[in-house]
């Protein structure tokens, strides 16, 4: 089966803790379903996923990305060691998302940043592709 490169990376984008995701194999597209927001649809989507569990493969959830990681290899990949033990700061302890995205900023390597991120989270999706042998259409 084929899939767009592109839906798997947004859901990767997407992932929360409170959100799960999944890709309809009929449609090859991906569904949500919300931990904390009660509805028809969510609950229909629910018995849906129940009763046809092969219809539906969980993507990538936040846990699977290990954006702390992503963000220590941004940080490796970095040239300037004085940036590097700046940014190593920021992840420490609570609040290093939010660390890491000030620092980022002010240093002004945000966009650097972002195609790191973006790059990280393609090999990610091409991975849980392989992994489903589903074949990535870019």
């Amino acid at each position: 089966m084929k899939v767009n490169l592109e839906t798997i990376i947004d859901a990767i984008e997407m992932a929360s803790d409170s959100e799960r995701g999944f890709l309809n194999l009929n449609t090859m597209e991906a569904v949500w379903l919300s931990d904390y927001f009660d509805s028809e649809e969510n609950e229909e989507l629910a018995m849906e996923i129940d009763n046809h569990p092969k219809q539906y493969l969980c993507l990538p959830s936040q846990y699977d990305i290990h954006e702390y990681s992503i963000m220590e290899d941004f940080i490796d990949s970095l040239d300037d060691s004085e940036i590097q033990n700046k940014l190593y700061r920021a992840i420490q302890g609570k609040g290093a998302f939010r660390r890491f995205k000030d620092e980022i900023c002010y240093l002004g390597i945000r966009e650097e940043w972002f195609v790191f991120q973006h790059n990280a989270y393609v090999e990610i999706a091409k991975k849980w592709c392989k992994d489903n042998q589903l074949e990535c259409l870019m």
